[in-house]
């Protein structure tokens, strides 16, 4: 599996799994005479738990190691997951018109999920004792280099150790204002690799055809030192593309970009199911949002709103107004901002649940959108945008989806410089989508709708 799916090691991944999955099958054999438990049997119940809950362990972030490090944060994610493990206990009471269901099975989660916090107390520790991080030698002290170094130090703690970096040829006078550790200059490569022994070597390079040693690197490689170009490898840790200083060659060679038709048209038929069954179940929730717009502030339920959609045709997004009414009528077009005075008090809420997106599947019915990638931009910012950013046309290239993988990754965007940002997103999304990918994307976002995360 990807770097970009998990936070933690493929090994450690695994370690934390084999103890919640025998957490849950210890809880299921101390009520082995209770409920389903009794009357289906230990593992026919096991079979039927063990998917429900990683997938709540997955949308509660209890596999990211990044969260997940605290008692607190971890009691906190725990107890989303006995909350919504609750619901279809609630259901099913309801269905089978038996009020003593929930009070029968509740503690068997309740007893399953503590046991998982206990164990999850003492697994980091416990792995970090046996497990040693992937040593990791940047070549080259220069932009993607350290852009590769920061993303070293910023999103994967405790996963790779950064050893340093070893200077192109001349000084080793590094960048001013930077402290990453210098070992040594590209010269003294072969002295340096058997000194620190790296697991993987990052090549950074701006000018390789004067000073890459290709043969050298070729035998590590041989050796079974991972050798990995600077580009793809921060794509890999960080789940974006490193879009500044990026070689149109890159693009051009990378594997990923293709036009997949059989992907697209099971994704459109996706699409439509999907949105008609979401607009089924959320109607009662659109009913109410419609009647406390009205009450809440003048102006029209609806908003309507030019955006560029696939291969740059402009279409009508619809949404649940959370501003004021005419809003933009002195400013012109400007993005929202924190604690923007022109959303109202109903709009709030709506943005920080994102009820106010639900209307935008009459988009998706239409084709004009599909539930999964780029969120659309007006024309005018797409056009100042593409003179002030590289490649940012090509997210043109797919339909705009409600939500999307710089959705999910990267805050709400107010100005250029973080909209540069989060079209590295964008980018790697269109190189590698996949029906996988956006099922990923998918829960998600219900994990940024549970813990209101990035919104205004």
């Amino acid at each position: 599996m990807k770097d970009y799916f998990i936070s933690s090691t493929p090994r450690e991944w695994f370690f934390y799994l084999l103890g919640d999955i025998s957490a849950i099958f210890l809880s299921l054999y101390l009520f082995r005479y209770a409920g389903p438990v009794g009357e289906y049997g230990i593992l026919r119940a096991f079979l039927w738990l063990i998917p429900f809950y990683l997938l709540l362990f997955f949308i509660c972030d209890l596999f990211d190691t990044r969260i997940c490090q605290g008692a607190r944060m971890l009691m906190h994610r725990i107890g989303s997951v006995l909350i919504l493990s609750l619901f279809p206990l609630v259901v099913w009471s309801l269905i089978r018109g038996d009020a003593d269901i929930l009070v029968r099975y509740a503690p068997l989660c309740g007893m399953g999920l503590g046991f998982i916090f206990l164990w999850r107390l003492t697994a980091r520790r416990l792995f970090a004792s046996i497990a040693s991080p992937c040593r990791i030698i940047v070549v080259g002290n220069t932009f993607n280099g350290r852009k590769v170094i920061q993303a070293l130090q910023e999103h994967t703690p405790g996963r790779y150790r950064f050893v340093g970096v070893v200077e192109p040829q001349g000084t080793l006078s590094g960048e001013r204002g930077e402290r990453y550790h210098v070992l040594g200059r590209i010269e003294d490569l072969v002295h340096i690799v058997d000194q620190h022994k790296p697991h993987v070597m990052v090549i950074a390079l701006d000018e390789r055809r004067e000073v890459f040693p290709a043969e050298q690197f070729l035998d590590w490689k041989l050796q079974g030192i991972e050798v990995r170009d600077a580009p793809d490898f921060y794509e890999q840790i960080t789940g974006k593309i490193l879009i500044n200083r990026l070689r149109p060659s890159w693009l051009l060679f990378t594997s990923g970009f293709g036009n997949k038709s059989m992907p697209q048209a099971s994704k459109r038929l996706l699409d439509i199911v999907l949105s008609s069954l979401l607009l089924f179940f959320t109607s009662p929730i659109l009913l109410v949002s419609a009647l406390l717009i009205r009450l809440d502030s003048r102006g029209p339920i609806l908003f309507r709103q030019e955006r560029v959609g696939e291969w740059g045709k402009v279409f009508q997004l619809y949404k649940f107004r959370t501003m004021d009414a005419n809003a933009e009528q002195k400013t012109g077009p400007t993005w929202a901002k924190k604690n923007d005075h022109r959303i109202t008090r109903v709009g709030r809420f709506l943005r920080q649940t994102r009820i106010d997106e639900l209307p935008q599947l009459i988009n998706v019915l239409k084709g004009e959108m599909s539930l999964v990638g780029p969120r659309p931009e007006r024309p005018f910012f797409v056009q100042k945008l593409d003179e002030l950013i590289p490649y940012y046309k090509q997210r043109l290239i797919v339909k705009p989806g409600i939500t999307g993988w710089a959705a999910i990754n990267y805050r709400y965007c107010s100005t250029p410089r973080e909209t540069g940002e989060k079209l590295s997103y964008d980018l790697f999304y269109i190189k590698h989508r996949s029906l996988l990918l956006d099922f990923f994307i998918g829960l998600k976002t219900v994990n940024i709708i549970l813990f209101r995360k990035g919104a205004l």
